[in-house]
């Protein structure tokens, strides 16, 4: 779980300046030191922050790059052999025009979204009312959503950016069997 490693990464990070914090207050009872002594330490100190900073934030970024939301690093996740169902659909104002209107549980599904009109956020909520994926639908652009339902039931497809006088009624169900 990327928050597990999140947690880690910052508690080691914690860790590491609170050990820079008692060397400083230990090294500070030594009493006045000559100034270059104390801008070479000083600066043997930046640079080692700086390469603790720079390894942090690459094992960061690639602990967590296995989770970008783009279809080239959703489908590297699949089970091999798994092979996504394409819907196609599209925004209009005031409705969402989708092809096939059924999809299965349990298998991967690939909303291929544009839009005919202006800007449009296409967004699917779970039977329970919670939003589980989202992106933009833009005239001449096509997004992808990879999503697979592992729950049956109604969701509804919902425009979260303001398209305009009927925004609030852009609201489309579907099923999932």
């Amino acid at each position: 779980m990327p928050q597990i490693r999140a947690a880690l990464l910052f508690g080691a990070g914690a860790v590491l300046l609170a050990a820079s914090i008692l060397a400083v207050g230990i090294g500070a009872r030594r009493g006045p030191a000559p100034a270059e002594e104390v801008t070479r330490s000083g600066y043997r100190v930046r640079r080692a922050w700086f390469v603790v900073l720079l390894v942090g934030a690459a094992l960061a970024l690639g602990s967590t790059f296995r989770f970008m939301p783009y279809e080239s690093f959703r489908l590297a996740r699949l089970p091999a052999g798994a092979h996504p169902v394409t819907v196609r659909l599209q925004a209009q104002q005031w409705e969402w025009v989708m092809e096939p209107e059924r999809v299965p549980a349990g298998q991967p599904i690939r909303f291929v979204v544009t839009s005919r009109d202006v800007n449009h956020d296409f967004a699917i909520y779970d039977p329970h009312d919670r939003i589980i994926g989202q992106v933009q639908a833009m005239p001449g652009v096509t997004n992808v959503l990879l999503v697979t339902f592992e729950t049956p039931g109604t969701y509804w497809i919902r425009c979260l950016e303001l398209c305009g006088a009927f925004h609030q009624a852009m609201v489309r169900s579907f099923e999932v069997t």
